[in-house]
């Protein structure tokens, strides 16, 4: 499936961050919607990009979904994907034995200041949507706060 102009753009933000840390052991995998890795708790959700990286004995997976939310609201399962399922599956994961850690991240197109966001009556915060693990990729240091996120 071809990338469009966001998922494209996170990839060669990723490309960027990888050359500049050559020692960082990172593979992408574009999930596809038909057949891939999806999310039934979550409204059937299969995130664009599953995201590894191993360092130090660690093993990171972090679901990564550039998109528009524009048309979304803060407790759409896509949107509380990362703060509400994945720590549900990390706990099990745990209980298993597996060292494997989890996240989710949504990169949003839609520009911070048309989100209209609220939670009661005050606009959430960038600081509060990052996180919910919400990140915006008119933010020069998305990908470094995702490399960052992960642990």
């Amino acid at each position: 499936v071809a990338l469009d102009t966001n998922e494209a753009k996170f990839v060669q933000g990723l490309r960027v961050w990888c050359e500049a840390h050559p020692e960082a052991e990172v593979n992408l995998l574009r999930n596809d919607a038909a057949t891939g890795l999806g999310f039934f708790e979550a409204g059937n959700f299969h995130p664009d990009f599953l995201l590894w990286r191993v360092d130090g004995g660690r093993e990171r997976l972090a679901f990564v979904d550039p998109k528009g939310l524009r048309n979304h609201r803060p407790e759409d399962d896509k949107v509380t994907f990362a703060t509400k399922l994945i720590p549900r599956v990390q706990e099990r994961l745990e209980k298993k034995g597996s060292n494997l850690e989890l996240s989710a991240f949504l990169i949003s197109n839609t520009p911070f200041g048309q989100l209209r966001w609220v939670e009661g009556q005050e606009k959430l915060t960038k600081d509060k949507l990052k996180a919910m693990h919400v990140l915006f990729d008119e933010d020069d240091d998305v990908v470094e706060s995702v490399m960052g996120m992960m642990g």
